[in-house]
């Protein structure tokens, strides 16, 4: 592991069949975190590196996110009542329904400036 828990995406397993998928987290050089699956983790070239979902959800109308839970683009990941797991923006959380959790997204990895410096 290492680079703040985040993995190598070659190194991120893929699912050959959409009932197989799961969620992933991945690093985008540009977008930073964002949500995917099994199945299109590696397709985007900028997509660098990935992770787990990790555990610790938080009770959305027991506590709402803040704007210091957001990551730079204003977002937290959230599972909603369907269980769909996404980024949305920190504010649209409490407007939500009943049974949404969230957490904050993780940390970049230790090299990211210097990935978005190297992008062509």
């Amino acid at each position: 592991m290492g680079n703040n828990g985040w993995h190598d995406i070659q190194s991120c397993p893929i699912a050959e069949k959409p009932e197989e998928a799961r969620p992933v987290l991945i690093w985008h050089v540009f977008q930073r975190v964002m949500v995917t699956d099994t199945r299109k983790a590696r397709d985007n070239r900028f997509n660098v590196y990935w992770q787990e979902i990790p555990e610790g959800w938080i009770d959305a109308a027991k506590q709402p996110p803040t704007r210091r839970d957001a990551d730079p683009q204003n977002c937290v990941i959230i599972r909603d009542k369907w269980g769909e797991i996404h980024m949305r923006g920190w504010h649209l959380v409490a407007e939500m329904a009943e049974g949404v959790f969230w957490m904050p997204p993780p940390g970049p990895p230790d090299n990211y400036q210097e990935l978005r410096d190297g992008a062509d």
